[in-house]
């Protein structure tokens, strides 16, 4: 396992405009398809290949573990426990604050 390719500025950038979206009231999909064309350049193809796999159904926890070298473990841990007790846009609040 390499240590994530993701900057910590693109990191805080992207849960602001997760945790804005979401919270806003749309859907992951829309979230990601959203940041997959105007969100950070790094992040841009995981934001797509995360939105085509919550198109299919697929948990963001299950889609971002595809994802897992890319990304800080704590990320994607943190991330599994909001989607789980419904608190995604406040986890993506709090990752923010810490990548700042």
């Amino acid at each position: 396992m390499g240590s994530p390719t993701y900057s910590l500025a693109a990191l805080a950038a992207w849960c602001r405009a997760l945790r804005h979206g979401h919270g806003a009231g749309l859907t992951l999909v829309q979230v990601f398809r959203s940041q997959a064309r105007n969100g950070p350049a790094e992040l841009r193809p995981s934001a797509e290949r995360i939105a085509q796999r919550l198109q299919l159904g697929e948990s963001l926890e299950d889609a971002l573990a595809v994802e897992k070298d890319r990304f800080p473990s704590m990320f994607i841990d943190l991330v599994g426990i909001g989607e789980q007790t419904g608190h995604l846009p406040e986890m993506f609040g709090e990752l923010e604050r810490y990548f700042q």
